[in-house]
């Protein structure tokens, strides 16, 4: 499996219109991949961190979901399949 630096431009690339760079305030995130369910991993995610003694959700910042590639077969029947990241401010 081949990523990408999550969440990051390399120096010098220019975002284009429409999208928008935005910067991620500093401070400590906790990161989930999540499975094609979004959704129900997402739940997961903030269930996990309900539980947690030592971090909570700080919903005041903000967080990050990436979509990636995993695995992308060519040719007949060829599928696509999706990774998730999902990064949460504690």
């Amino acid at each position: 499996m081949e990523r990408h630096k999550p969440g990051t431009i390399p120096e010098g690339v220019s975002v284009p219109m429409p999208l928008k760079e935005m910067v991620l305030p500093g401070g400590l995130y906790a990161m989930f991949e999540s499975s094609e369910d979004v959704n129900l991993s997402w739940k997961t995610f903030m269930a996990r961190l309900a539980k947690d003694e030592n971090y909570k959700s700080d919903r005041s910042r903000l967080c990050l979901e990436e979509q990636f590639i995993m695995k992308n077969q060519v040719g007949v029947g060829a599928s696509i399949k999706w990774g998730y990241q999902m990064t949460i401010a504690v």
